[in-house]
């Protein structure tokens, strides 16, 4: 057999590289060759829903870096804003019709979680930041979640509390059904004395649900909730300028 020394070895293995560029640029043009999954690869590649929790171990699980990707945000930045969502979504429930001050203690939490993905200091604006991540302000997110709720509980008529307590003009008259105005089709707003029982979710929803353009209360709900969102910030933008 022939004796083939290290030295033998490293400067073929050394030259292969220049060696196919130059073969490959006196080829002329090369065509495109489209890029192809590995065959073991494409077939065992499946996508599945995760679960919060399950999406928050994943996160928790990552070694711990202060590297930015392409949008800026590090590992560590996400790992502190990311228990925001829970946080949000539990004061939602509990002070989504409370008064506004309770209500300023959510917007601070949102404030607080634009401030950590854009690494800002804690007495800096965070409207602009908001802005930029396309976040509602805690005013918009009960509106959302209210009408959402209301929405869902009109169409499939559950859970059976909440629509017992949701009627129409029309329903609403009793005796006098036989009185037909341009308000029959709209949800009846219940009559309140005091600023608390206007905060009611029987109260609020219907007066905001009566608002919505027509088009958009007849949609589904898997539709209802992407165009909600879509009216919602055209507000916004339209008062902001």
């Amino acid at each position: 057999m022939p004796t083939i020394s290290a030295d033998d070895l490293n400067t073929y293995f050394v030259s292969v590289g220049p060696r196919v560029t130059g073969e490959i640029a006196g080829l002329g043009d090369v065509p495109e060759v489209a890029c192809r999954l590995p065959r073991v690869g494409a077939c065992a590649l499946q996508l599945s829903p995760l679960s919060l929790g399950e999406l928050r171990a994943i996160v928790f699980g990552l070694s711990s870096s202060s590297a930015c990707g392409d949008d800026g945000i590090s590992i560590h930045m996400f790992r502190m804003s990311f228990d925001s969502i829970g946080e949000v979504r539990y004061c939602l429930s509990v002070y989504g019709g409370t008064s506004k001050e309770n209500l300023c203690r959510v917007q601070k939490v949102l404030n607080y979680a634009a401030k950590v993905v854009f690494g800002r200091r804690k007495y800096d604006h965070a409207s602009d930041l908001l802005r930029r991540l396309e976040w509602f302000s805690a005013d918009q997110l009960v509106s959302y979640h209210t009408l959402s709720l209301l929405h869902k509980v009109r169409r499939s008529g559950e859970p059976e509390e909440l629509a017992a307590g949701l009627a129409t003009v029309a329903e609403a008259r009793g005796r006098d059904r036989d009185v037909v105005t341009r308000q029959d089709h709209l949800l009846h707003v219940p009559r309140c004395r005091t600023e608390m029982g206007r905060r009611r979710f029987q109260c609020r929803g219907p007066a905001a649900y009566n608002a919505l353009p027509p088009d958009l209360l007849r949609l589904p709900p898997h539709l209802f909730g992407c165009r909600l969102r879509r009216h919602l910030r055209v507000g916004t933008d339209l008062r902001r300028d």
